[in-house]
């Protein structure tokens, strides 16, 4: 996976504290949160994450677990999401 580093010019690209995933067309990025030392976060708007821990230090174990959230997610979503499509009912109402 290729992923934008904000490291500055004259610093390696791991020294970063935010990493955006530059092949895919949503904004999800693991990130440092100031104040929290070298701990990552996972943000994603379009799925609702934001700076949801990761709870590691280590990069290539922040996507693992990025990865296993994110396919948490969509698996509900799709599940709440399906109710919605496969209900036939007639369409009634009622006050929140």
């Amino acid at each position: 996976m290729k992923w934008k580093s904000n490291a500055l010019r004259n610093q390696n690209e791991n020294d970063g504290t935010i990493f955006c995933l530059e092949e895919i067309n949503l904004k999800l990025s693991i990130h440092k949160y100031s104040g929290c030392g070298n701990n990552l976060y996972l943000t994603c708007s379009e799925l609702g994450f934001s700076q949801e821990s990761l709870k590691t230090e280590c990069f290539d174990e922040a996507v693992e677990i990025a990865k296993n959230k994110i396919n948490q997610r969509l698996e509900y979503l799709q599940n709440e999401f399906k109710k919605f499509i496969d209900d036939k009912s007639e369409n009634e109402f009622s006050r929140y």
